[in-house]
């Protein structure tokens, strides 16, 4: 009785290793034909490495045509995969959609065109990483502190942004103060800083107006703080108006 049931059981797992097999060769060889059909089909092969190159040339040429003289790195961010395409001439054109960011993803579209009309596009995504020399903060910058040329250094930094514009001297700056706490390390721009507190609020002012070329003054109380530049509300001290004037400097403003 085992013998049979023993027999059975080889003779099945025999039937069963025989169908998988098949269906293994079956398979293979279907994908085989397929792979030949796209071959003969398709027998041109385009390299992932060509697709890139292609659409990194194309952002190099755009970097040099909008006069971007600073130092730069192009690298791939998603891998591609090589194409086949059929016979004919091939040529290809490369879109660049809404231009290049900095510090951020680039996508190149990487249009193959065969024999004069469009195959396939492939999209190629880069960082474009953008290095320039410029002036950064030696140590953190507190607000209202006022910052001289110890206070920056100049450091070769990535660049984000491809219309902001950086320093390299910190003269326009000397004298200021951050409108906000700047790190040690962070590139520094000129919007970044004002002019300090020159009124502060309660203080004797002396209010200037002109008219038609007569220049008259009075004494006034600075109802606001203010810098060199900027307005501020003040009470005329003999009328008791209130007037909205300019900060010449501590102890000036006038009216406009």
């Amino acid at each position: 009785m085992f013998d049979n049931e023993y027999f059975f059981l080889t003779s099945a797992r025999s039937v069963i290793i025989t169908l998988t097999t098949f269906s293994i060769l079956l398979i293979a060889t279907e994908v085989s034909a397929k792979v030949d059909a796209q071959a003969e089909r398709y027998p041109q092969i385009i390299t992932a490495d060509y697709i890139e190159q292609i659409g990194r040339e194309k952002i190099e040429d755009t970097l040099n045509e909008q006069g971007e003289m600073r130092n730069f790195e192009i690298e791939l961010a998603r891998t591609v995969s090589d194409l086949r395409a059929p016979i004919g001439k091939l040529t290809y054109r490369v879109v660049l959609g809404k231009g290049i960011h900095y510090g951020g993803l680039t996508p190149a579209s990487v249009q193959i065109i065969v024999d004069g009309r469009l195959f396939r596009t492939v999209s190629c995504f880069f960082t474009v990483h953008v290095f320039d020399t410029i002036l950064v903060a030696a140590h953190d910058l507190r607000l209202e502190t006022t910052v001289n040329e110890n206070d920056f250094v100049l450091q070769e930094r990535e660049i984000f942004s491809s219309t902001e514009v950086f320093m390299i001297d910190p003269t326009p700056i000397i004298g200021k103060v951050p409108v906000r706490i700047i790190k040690a390390g962070y590139p520094v721009t000129e919007r970044l800083f004002q002019n300090p507190v020159a009124i502060e609020t309660g203080m004797p002012v002396m209010i200037v107006a002109r008219f038609n070329g007569v220049s008259v003054r009075t004494e006034g109380i600075a109802l606001q703080r203010g810098r060199v530049g900027g307005y501020i509300k003040v009470k005329n001290v003999n009328t008791s108006k209130v007037l909205r004037a300019k900060v010449i400097d501590e102890k000036t403003v006038e009216v406009v």
